[in-house]
């Protein structure tokens, strides 16, 4: 699988002790996990898009000592890309039939059964998967998953950072529609209505491939511009073959 993320990094110039310190913690959440990624072994390259020469200059060095380097290929884009340019990146780049990933840049891929993924991301089928909690930082293979620690899976309400597919992007793909960011309310809404748009279907195993979110004390953003909420586009958690215990204690607002 081939991982297509966008970085950036955080300035903490003139700003106040305890707000550049927080900016400083944010930035070392998004390094981890980027390293992370890196190590695991379901993933065998990473794109990164960056927002200036500021930022590769950063990251190289970040990553300069990492036996895994080689996964990594930088590529400034010069701003913020949308989901538009980030398809528009893969289809470009990433040669037909391979298994792709764009991801939010704090969250990282736990261990995956490669057999799982080859079965579950097909030609027509998208997965899209909703978000655990990363539980305890000092240990990142440990995690606990309830309805406490986990609110978005067992409290879904259409929250989703992971989207894997194959290429091609679909030729009728309407981009037009999706010329939005990642860091919007709402904007894996259109981004998924979108796929669907395109006669594909939509596949939500968050338990048999588990991403995580390394954000210390924030679940959930009430601050960022709405652009679509759930309703508009959404796929229900599913819990592994057989786990009907897990399955009957998940909930969802969309009926």
């Amino acid at each position: 699988m081939e991982l297509v993320i966008q970085l950036f990094q955080y300035s903490v110039i003139n700003m106040p002790t305890h707000m550049a310190n927080i900016r400083k913690f944010s930035q070392w959440e998004i390094n981890q996990c980027l390293l992370f990624n890196m190590t695991n072994p379901i993933i065998h390259k990473i794109h990164v898009l960056l927002e200036n020469e500021d930022n590769l200059e950063y990251y190289e060095l970040l990553i300069d000592e990492h036996p895994n380097k080689n996964k990594v290929s930088f590529t400034v884009y010069g701003k913020q890309p949308t989901y538009a340019e980030i398809l528009k990146f893969i289809d470009t780049t990433i040669p037909g039939g391979t298994t792709v990933c764009i991801q939010n840049s704090d969250i990282y891929i736990g261990a995956v059964s490669p057999e799982f993924l080859k079965e579950s991301v097909t030609s027509n089928v998208v997965v899209t998967l909703t978000r655990h909690e990363e539980t305890d930082p000092e240990n990142p293979d440990i995690h606990l998953c309830d309805e406490k620690t986990c609110p978005l899976i067992y409290d879904y309400m259409g929250s989703h950072d992971t989207f894997i597919f194959q290429t091609p992007v679909p030729k009728d793909f309407p981009y037009d529609r999706v010329n939005i960011n990642q860091n919007l309310y709402g904007a894996e809404a259109v981004f998924l209505k979108a796929w669907v748009d395109t006669g594909k279907r939509l596949f939500n195993p968050c338990f048999d491939i588990s991403i995580y979110h390394k954000h210390l004390n924030r679940t959930k953003f009430s601050h960022y511009e709405t652009v679509a909420d759930g309703y508009l586009c959404h796929i229900n958690p599913s819990a592994p073959k057989g786990r009907d215990d897990i399955q009957k204690r998940l909930k969802t607002i969309f009926k």
